[in-house]
């Protein structure tokens, strides 16, 4: 079982080799793009997700994980039992210009990539 995780594909095609025990956990700004893998596809929403989700087997605002945080954006404060939080939205990785303060336990993941919990990038390919 593996998990991947991706964030502001913004309309792109994911598409990854996988499995039905694998989970694909997107970190928001999906913006209706097609996800073509047999994996658990769990949606965080972004700001630019406000419509119908049913392409996804679970959709919430942000989860805690073996002590990840999972948010769109990045957490100003970490909840009870989280060491990290894996977030999204800040494309060129400049927190400061978006108006947050990058901490320690932050993990930006940049836009258009699929990355594998154990922090090996896959052959993944997202389409415009």
């Amino acid at each position: 079982m593996s998990i991947y995780v991706a964030s502001d594909t913004h309309g792109a095609k994911i598409k990854f080799d996988s499995n039905k025990d694998d989970t694909l956990i997107h970190l928001g700004d999906w913006e209706r793009g097609e996800v073509d893998t047999e994996a658990y596809k769990i949606l965080v929403s972004g700001n630019h997700d406000c419509f119908p989700t049913e392409e996804w087997d679970f959709v919430c605002d942000g989860f805690l994980k073996d002590h990840i945080w999972f948010t769109h954006e990045p957490a100003e404060r970490l909840p009870k039992g989280a060491y990290w939080n894996v977030c999204g939205h800040i494309h060129d990785g400049k927190m400061n210009d978006y108006g947050y303060e990058k901490k320690s336990w932050h993990v930006l993941l940049p836009p258009n990539e699929i990355l594998n919990l154990d922090r090996v990038f896959f052959d993944a390919r997202i389409q415009r």
